[in-house]
């Protein structure tokens, strides 16, 4: 389950039955209120060692897997969205990959477009202005203070 809250700070400490825990929860950035129409919805998760949580995105720095695993399934109000990978890459955490207002169209499609130019594989998706992108975010450890992010457009 994605949970929700007023900051991105509880859920990173608590899980979804609202506990203290290590582990946290998989949570949707507090910023995201409307989601049929916010341009950018950004989901984040522990990489837990024990392999729960976000631990398995980490297979995207794989080709294989993230050529064979290119569509990202999301349940969300009883609804299925899906969408298409574009980028999968390390970030230092002070890179604004969780920016969710843009002043234009070209704003946006250059933002996400930098994105998919930076990315650990190519593909052939092309960023539009109409577009919804989701970004999963968590932890890694090649660098003091990264993340790992994987981008898709909502299909």
């Amino acid at each position: 389950p994605v949970v929700q809250t007023t900051d991105n700070e509880y859920y990173l400490y608590h899980n979804v039955d609202r506990e203290e825990s290590k582990s946290g929860a998989i949570y949707m950035d507090y910023r995201n209120t409307d989601f049929e129409n916010d341009k950018h919805i950004i989901i984040y998760g522990h990489n837990m060692r024990n392999g729960t949580m976000f631990h398995e995105l980490n297979n995207y720095k794989m080709q294989d897997f993230f050529d064979q695993n290119s569509i990202i399934t999301l349940y969300y109000q009883g609804e299925m969205y899906q969408y298409q990978v574009f980028s999968a890459q390390v970030v230092l955490a002070d890179v604004n990959f969780i920016r969710t207002s843009f002043k234009s169209d070209e704003e946006f499609v250059q933002y996400f477009t930098e994105f998919q130019d930076e990315s650990k594989f190519t593909t052939n998706v092309e960023i539009e202005p109409d577009d919804q992108i989701l970004t999963l975010s968590t932890c890694t450890y090649e660098y003091d203070d990264s993340r790992f992010i994987v981008q898709a457009k909502r299909i």
